[in-house]
Formats: structure tokens, C-alpha cells, sequence
């Protein structure tokens, strides 16, 4: 059942993606789900099934950053294993985010640190892109 729920959830929130979606938008959705049901987040935490939450959490998050990846790399010749690397360093540094924000009572306002979040990396994510083009362009030593 509680798999159920999760798959159903992760179906809402990437199936409302649309090309201009953000990363902190689809956080946001994450965020404002784990809030309305917060007793259930928090029986499942603190369960055997804690396992199951966390990996829901990596998996939308993963979802949601490579849509977001791929309509930043439109028109790039990004490297695909650079591309992957990058969606997974984003995808298990937010996942960690979200687990402390839970772990921690769901306290924090994470609506402000996923803003600020947002206007820390501002640029980054094209940055890193560009970077992979011009290491490839220059390197022998790349996959």
C-alpha cells in the first residue's frame, strides 16, 4: 500500500513537470506533500519502513532533476555519463536535505532554504555543463 502511495505521488509530481519547471519547484511539491501528510511521513520514518520513504525520496528527486538536466542540456553536446554524474550529486545531496528536514521534526522552513538554495546555485547547473563540453572538447582522457 504505502508503495502504492509513493508511486502515485511520484506520477503527480513529474507528470505536472512542464519545460520552464525549476528544480525548487518540484522540491517544493515534495515538501508541500510531506507537510499534508506529515504524520504519515513521520509514522514511516520512524518504522521498518523507513527504507521505503528514502528511496521514494531519491527516486522523485532523481525523476524530477534529470527532466529538469535534460531541458537545461537542450542544444549542448553534454557528455551523457556527465550529465548522470551531475543529476546524481545534485539528486543525493537534496535527498540528504530532505531527510535531515524530516529527521529534524520538519521545523525548519524548508521553503526558504530550497529558495536560498536556488539562488546560491543560481547558474551552476549551466556552469557544469558548459565545463563537461570544454573538458571533453580538451581531454583525451574522458569517457
Amino acid at each position: 500500500m504505502l508503495k502504492e502511495i509513493f508511486d502515485d505521488e511520484l506520477h503527480k509530481i513529474t507528470s505536472g513537470y512542464y519545460e520552464g519547471t525549476t528544480w525548487n519547484d518540484m522540491l517544493m511539491q515534495i515538501t508541500a506533500f510531506a507537510r499534508q501528510n506529515k504524520k504519515a511521513v513521520f509514522h514511516v520514518y520512524h518504522s521498518i519502513r523507513r527504507e521505503e520513504l528514502e528511496k521514494f525520496l531519491y527516486q522523485i528527486i532523481g525523476k524530477a532533476l534529470k527532466k529538469f538536466v535534460d531541458d537545461e542540456c537542450r542544444g549542448m553536446d553534454v557528455d551523457e555519463f556527465d550529465e548522470a554524474l551531475i543529476v546524481k550529486f545534485f539528486q543525493t545531496a537534496l535527498t540528504g536535505m530532505l531527510i535531515e528536514w524530516i529527521s529534524n521534526g520538519m521545523k525548519e522552513d524548508i521553503d526558504f532554504v530550497i529558495e536560498r538554495m536556488s539562488v546560491l546555485l543560481d547558474g551552476n547547473l549551466k556552469s557544469l555543463l558548459k565545463h563537461s563540453i570544454s573538458l571533453h572538447a580538451n581531454s583525451d582522457n574522458c569517457r
